[in-house]
């Protein structure tokens, strides 16, 4: 198995999952089962935010994280 992080915000009622794992990870993101995925690459971390919650507040909270 592999460590991840993995946190937990809650956005409108929500639940959003934050889970950072070492490079290279699994998959792009999508749709699955009704949830969204957004996933992106940063240095030597894969990133991926899992949630019900509407695709553009995945997509938002992303901008956010990576924002200096």
């Amino acid at each position: 198995g592999q460590d991840v992080m993995a946190l937990v915000y809650e956005h409108h009622g929500h639940k959003i999952n934050l889970v950072v794992s070492p490079r290279p990870a699994p998959g792009p993101g999508g749709d699955t089962e009704g949830f969204h995925v957004v996933s992106w690459q940063s240095a030597s971390l894969a990133f991926f935010l899992i949630s019900d919650a509407d695709e553009s507040a995945l997509v938002r909270l992303r901008e956010l994280l990576e924002s200096p």
